[in-house]
């Protein structure tokens, strides 16, 4: 997968239908409880890794709501070289590894039914507030990170970072 280069509605929304795909087709492939079992010791279950997407999205939701509320404008900037890197990074787990902040951990291990209809209620939000951002022209204002407070990055990135976060964790379902 190219990574972006600065943000396109049309792309990033294919990007989530394929998302969308790969989940359902998750779904599919762990009927039961299947999706709910680890494969092994440490390891996140199906379940688990859409948890911590829902988790992921619960962070963003209510920064990217007060920021469409923003009259700023300065949409549609080329990303900068370093965001490029990291949105590359995000895109690979081969290439960067993390720790999961604590607060972004699967705390139970929820039936993956369960999960996944939470999440695509979630997506949807998230789905409709691109959509906002991007009509709204308000993408280049800069948000801080849920996941570390020292961090800002642009709005637009934002859904960027959030739709290559979805990818990489949908490759760690499909391995579970």
């Amino acid at each position: 997968m190219e990574t972006a280069r600065q943000f396109d509605l049309e792309r990033w929304q294919s990007e989530f239908e394929q998302n969308t795909a790969r989940l359902q087709e998750i779904r599919s492939k762990n009927p039961g409880d299947q999706g709910s079992l680890r494969p092994f010791e440490g390891a996140w279950s199906v379940a688990e890794c859409v948890q911590h997407l829902s988790l992921t999205a619960q962070a963003f939701v209510p920064i990217w709501t007060a920021a469409c509320s923003s009259t700023d404008h300065n949409f549609g900037k080329p990303y900068r070289v370093w965001w490029r890197w990291f949105l590359a990074g995000v895109n690979d787990p081969s290439r960067m590894r993390s720790h999961t902040p604590k607060a972004f951990n699967p705390v139970i291990v929820p039936h993956l039914e369960v999960a996944l209809e939470l999440y695509f209620k979630e997506r949807e939000v998230v789905r409709v507030l691109a959509k906002e951002m991007y009509i709204g022209d308000i993408g280049g204002i800069e948000i801080r990170s849920p996941f570390a407070s020292w961090m800002k990055y642009p709005l637009d990135f934002s859904f960027d970072l959030w739709i290559a976060h979805e990818r990489r964790h949908l490759s760690q379902a499909e391995k579970g």
